[in-house]
């Protein structure tokens, strides 16, 4: 149709009626010409002749009459001047692509005196008339609204929605360009107008060599991108060293232009995901050559930059210093932190145990309890860690003599407290073991299950569960806890005060009989005395006594007066447990007992080469048990027998004997090295002297993935703690995660470097509206967000919302509000580090416990962060 308005244009202007002939330019935008045109004054023939002569015969078959010739342009340049003098008009008539444009578009275009433009315009004229009618049919069509219809329909609308120049970059890198120049040319006009100073930046790059300066942009701009306040001259490179005095990028100061291209290429990086590598390895390539291994060590991208980090904490580890959690966080956070996943992670038990080895000014324990709590809150975590470290050791080759040399200070250091530890039970064993404040095995009953206000709180009308983990030790016990305080719904021990006003979340002080066997030890919880046994060995014991012995024991506890009872052991739970969840949930029964056998099983086997890491839910039947009895009202708790310690190597073995940690001695016979005789004034056992191990790893027989019957804290301590739903895992020591701030003498201004504060193009976003909650807003304090807690939501009284701080109530704003936060979301609202947060949470969770509500749970998510889930609240 407007070919038709176009044809009868041309005939206004030549003054055509109806005979004669017209000659016109079949140029872009004409569109699709008809045969015939009727006029108002007759009907013109429409013809596209292709040469002259072709035109005189078609002018002559024709006779006069009315006749439009539209000419190609070739044909146009060197028709004959008769032929011209003889038209209508006397000259060849072309519309001007202005007025090609407003007819076909329908709307008035201005502005367009651009040569190349008119004709990339006239060539896309039909594309266009299709953009035009997506769109809200403008009054005018102006330069700039044409430019954005011609990139839609020459580039796609793609190039007007990016973020960032560092998005659009990493497209043309996977997939080159190949526009014409002109559209080239259009690009490039546009792209300031778009994208600011990072478009300048591209269009020059567009303009001074295509994709291979391009290429530049992403590889200089890495090296650009560290954080150092003075880099060589020949970091820019031939091509980027041309863009200072560009006019195209309007970048005077080199310190902007630096931050510019930093900030494309680093954006360039993230959008090339698994496409990054090869620019990564072409700048590392090049940082090799011209800057120091000190520079490329502040790279957060570089893969160099990771190694040289890496090998710098490895040394400041080796020579003493203490590696804070901030420093592995800057490792997690590096672009190639995937490439070295498991260095990182043995730099990280590297670094926790170098700073539980840091001097400690705390005096010894001078008393059997000092020594319990010592172990409870510092040495178990210490042997924790150590074996988070050997299971680490096995995942990657690198810095084993470092890691090695770290495991033996830590089993010097274990062993000086384990000596210390035996030494007082040698002195005088009953009276020690007796101490006030530790809770015999056997007394678990009466000073425990049963005692006083810890019964009243804990074990409610419906009974109690004991739950037994064989040969667990307090270690592995903190971790089993960790575990359970992570799952939803979370499972964990009830913070108690400590005396102080403090709350602190761990075990009773317990410890287990001499020796730390399973015959002797067991016996003593289920019979409810010490018992007068032989000390029957190990596997005698697991094939033959228990089935007989422990059931016997636990009908005869004195200590259980007429309650009801059952006792569930190993074999009891090949139903999947189903005997014992439907026990637990009997009211008739006021006390259920079950042996769990998953750690002794474990540490018995003999693959000591296997570094196992028990999680609950592959304890048979322990999950459902908890579970049941939380439904049914009955309340749980947990102990061991004893606990074990770890094989540390053949080259500890003392020599052959029936049982592993502890030996009769012969008339004048000396104790082994790192063993120690104790009386143990007649309480079970063959007649005679008798000598304990306390040296960590020191057995005697067959080698075994643990050993137990000794005198070490590892052995003798064993957990005894309440469970409940919603509790919380033991406390964390404060080496655990070290200190908040990174070591002085390593730059981590890297994270967020000068180079990395790029200008962003962002949208417009409207305003938060008073009163409404943002995340991550950064500018509401804690406080204002904290004032728009509703005590209601939670189920707390007035005065116990009042013992809340500022954090806290913003911290549980954001939570009941959006339902759900990540640590490092909430290390906004708290204003500390993300690796602080799960540290405040677990504290945060204690104070509302002791305040008789629990508002949210946590759990890890597969990339390692913990995410926290607002659960409703209620008071309890």
């Amino acid at each position: 149709m407007h070919a038709e308005v176009l044809l009868k244009k041309i005939l206004d202007a030549a003054g055509a009626r109806d005979r004669g002939y017209v000659l016109t330019l079949g140029r872009e935008g004409l569109g699709e010409v008809p045969d015939e045109l009727r006029t108002a004054h007759g009907t013109w023939h429409v013809v596209h002749p292709t040469s002259e002569l072709d035109l005189r015969h078609t002018l002559w078959k024709a006779g006069g009459g009315a006749v439009v010739a539209v000419l190609p342009e070739t044909l146009a340049d060197g028709l004959a001047v008769d032929l011209v003098r003889r038209s209508l008009s006397g000259r060849i008539i072309a519309l001007e692509p202005v007025d090609i444009l407003s007819t076909v578009l329908g709307v008035p275009v201005h502005g367009l005196e651009d040569d190349s433009i008119q004709e990339l315009a006239l060539q896309h004229v039909e594309q266009l008339r299709a953009a035009i009618g997506q769109r809200t049919l403008p009054t005018v069509i102006d330069r700039r609204l044409l430019d954005e219809l011609l990139l839609d329909v020459c580039v796609g609308a793609r190039i007007r929605q990016v973020d960032s120049a560092g998005v659009l970059l990493a497209e043309w890198l996977r997939k080159p360009p190949t526009w014409s120049p002109e559209v080239t040319k259009l690009v490039e006009r546009n792209l300031p107008r778009l994208l600011g100073p990072e478009g300048r930046l591209l269009a020059w790059a567009l303009e001074a060599g295509g994709e291979r300066v391009l290429e530049e942009l992403v590889v200089r701009g890495l090296l650009l991108a560290i954080p150092a306040d003075e880099l060589p001259a020949s970091v820019w490179g031939s091509e980027l060293d041309k863009a200072k005095g560009s006019r195209t990028v309007d970048l005077s100061d080199e310190g902007a232009l630096r931050t510019t291209i930093a900030g494309i290429a680093v954006d360039a990086m993230d959008a090339l995901e698994a496409h990054a590598h090869r620019y990564l390895e072409a700048a590392q390539s090049i940082g090799r050559k011209i800057l120091t291994p000190s520079v490329l060590g502040r790279s957060v991208h570089l893969p160099l930059g990771l190694e040289n980090r890496c090998h710098a904490l490895v040394t400041r580890i080796r020579e003493g210093e203490n590696i804070g959690s901030e420093d592995i966080e800057w490792l997690r956070r590096h672009r190639s932190a995937a490439l070295m996943r498991s260095e990182i992670a043995l730099l990280e038990e590297m670094a926790r145990l170098a700073r539980w080895l840091h001097p400690d000014e705390s005096p010894p324990a001078s008393t059997v309890l000092d020594a319990v709590r010592q172990y409870q809150r510092d040495g178990a975590f210490a042997d924790l860690a150590a074996s988070h470290l050997s299971r680490a050791l096995g995942q990657t080759g690198s810095w084993h003599a470092e890691a090695r040399h770290l495991l033996e200070r830590w089993e010097a250091r274990r062993n000086e407290m384990n000596e210390r530890f035996a030494s007082m039970l040698a002195k005088k064993y009953v009276d020690t073991w007796h101490a006030e404040g530790v809770v015999p095995l056997h007394r678990v009953w009466t000073e425990a299950v049963f005692k006083g206000e810890s019964c009243r709180r804990n074990a409610g009308a419906g009974g109690v569960l004991l739950v037994v983990l064989d040969g667990c030790s307090y270690p592995i016990f903190v971790d089993l806890l960790h575990q359970l305080s992570e799952r939803h719904p979370s499972i964990g021990m009830a913070p108690v005060g400590n005396g102080d006003g403090e709350l602190r979340a761990e075990g009773i002080a317990a410890l287990a009989p001499l020796p730390s066997i399973t015959s002797h030890a067991r016996g003593a919880i289920f019979l409810g005395e010490l018992p007068q046994d032989p000390w029957a060995a190990e596997l005698a014991w697991r094939e033959t006594g228990e089935r007989k012995t422990d059931p016997a024991r636990f009908q005869q506890n004195k200590a259980l007066g007429d309650r009801s009872r059952r006792l569930f052991l190993k074999r009891d739970l090949d139903d999947g447990g189903q005997a014992l969840r439907s026990a637990v949930g009997d009211p008739e029964l006021d006390v259920v007992a079950v042996v769990f056998n998953a750690v002794d099983d474990l540490i018995s086997g003999h693959a000591t080469g296997v570094t196992s890491r028990l999680a609950p839910s592959e304890i048979h039947g322990f999950l459902p048990a908890l579970d049941a009895s939380f439904a049914a009202g009955r309340s749980v708790i947990l102990t061991a027998d004893h606990g074990h310690t770890p094989f540390l190597g053949k080259e500890r073995n003392v020599g052959k004997g029936p049982a592993a940690r502890w030996a009769q001695l012969a008339d004048g016979e000396k104790a082994p090295e790192g063993w120690l005789e104790v009386d143990v004034e007649g309480l079970g056992g063959p007649a005679g002297r008798k000598a304990f191990a306390w040296k960590m790893g020191s057995y005697r027989g067959k080698p075994h993935v643990g050993f137990h019957g000794g005198c070490g804290l590892e052995e003798m301590v064993v957990p005894l703690a309440w469970l409940r739903p919603g509790g919380v895992g033991a406390d964390l020591p404060a080496w655990w995660y070290g200190s908040e701030v990174a070591g002085d003498n390593l730059d981590y201004s890297g994270i967020e470097s000068q180079a990395a504060k790029k200008p962003r193009r962002t949208r417009k976003k409207s305003g938060a509206v008073a009163g409404q909650l943002d995340l991550y807003d950064a500018r509401r304090t804690t406080a204002a967000i904290g004032a728009k807690l509703d005590p209601t939501k939670l189920g707390l009284p007035a005065k116990a919302l009042e013992a809340l701080d500022d954090t806290a109530k913003a911290t549980l704003c954001v939570l009941e509000a959006n339902g759900s936060a990540t640590s490092t979301e909430l290390s906004k609202v708290q204003q500390r580090s993300a690796a602080r947060v799960n540290g405040y949470m677990t504290k945060l969770n204690r104070q509302l416990f002791a305040l008789g509500v629990t508002c949210f749970d946590s759990e890890k998510l597969p990339t390692g962060e913990v995410q926290y889930k607002w659960t409703g609240g209620g008071g309890e």
